[in-house]
């Protein structure tokens, strides 16, 4: 089966699910609530998300036919940067800072993907980092921040390709997640400077995805990045006793060894005839 015939049945089924809500309001408004966040498929009952997706075992087989398609489904968000433009999405959403996230994320971002550099088993790795269903919650879970959080979504793409890096960090019981790597990056919001990290979700099938995104003027933001500049320490004294002599001491080394040459030319010269002359003679 096709993409393009996937889709459209995932479609298909998704409209008659809505038709069929439609009935039940119709005929019952009480019951309209509850049929929403559920339906049955012969005989099997599956939760709908708050996006309309399918939740479950059962839902998520139906949600991988269906191939769910978004504004920038398999675009690269380097080369097709998402909108600066996120009071668009908080008026949008009726200054609801959390629905505007989702609206952001799923029109700006999820489909999409960047190309980066992560370490595995200690070497480096080109990777894919795609934006999918996985770290969309965790977009918006800083209640009271997410005004911050909003504004710098358009520049997480950026901080995934170019942010510093201070290796991988193994995850223990977070299933799907078995790692995480954090970018950290300095940009300008509005114009002025400020500090985001964002954390890429590795999971067991060596599969990479945003998972989520924190920025100055969130409390919770210090303590993250005094941890992740402890091990940029760690990681640079490694490298440094993994480095080359440097250009500088080489350069010594080269002073030294012509010094020491010269010397050994002197040493090696043979002694020269001595003039002298008698002053006089002095008999005791």
């Amino acid at each position: 089966m096709n993409q393009q015939l996937a889709f459209k049945l995932g479609r298909a089924f998704k409209l008659g699910v809505f038709y069929g809500l439609g009935r039940i309001y119709a005929t019952n408004p009480s019951k309209a609530q509850d049929a929403a966040k559920w339906i049955t498929v012969k005989g099997a009952h599956i939760p709908v998300d708050e996006d309309g997706s399918l939740k479950g075992a059962t839902g998520g087989k139906i949600e991988k036919t269906s191939v769910k398609q978004f504004p920038k489904s398999g675009i690269n968000l380097i080369e097709s940067p998402p909108s600066k433009n996120t009071n668009s999405y908080l008026l949008k959403a009726a200054g609801n800072p959390a629905k505007a996230i989702v609206l952001y994320y799923d029109n700006e971002l999820r489909g999409g993907s960047v190309n980066t550099e992560v370490e595995i088993s200690g070497k480096k790795r080109k990777v894919s980092v795609v934006f999918d269903g996985k770290g969309r919650k965790e977009f918006k879970k800083f209640s009271g921040h997410l005004r911050e959080i909003l504004e710098v979504l358009p520049f997480v793409p950026e901080v995934i390709e170019k942010g510093s890096y201070f290796g991988r960090k193994e995850a223990v019981n977070h299933s799907p997640q078995v790692a995480f790597h954090t970018k950290m990056k300095n940009v300008k919001v509005n114009g002025i400077k400020k500090t985001v990290a964002v954390d890429i979700g590795e999971t067991s099938s060596a599969d990479f995805h945003a998972y989520n995104v924190n920025t100055e003027g969130n409390r919770w933001f210090d303590k993250k990045k005094v941890s992740f500049e402890v091990e940029m320490k760690k990681r640079k004294a490694r490298d440094a006793v993994l480095l080359p002599p440097s250009k500088g001491s080489v350069k010594g080394l080269h002073r030294s060894t012509e010094q020491s040459l010269a010397m050994d030319e002197i040493l090696e010269r043979p002694e020269e005839p001595v003039k002298m002359s008698v002053l006089g003679i002095r008999i005791l």
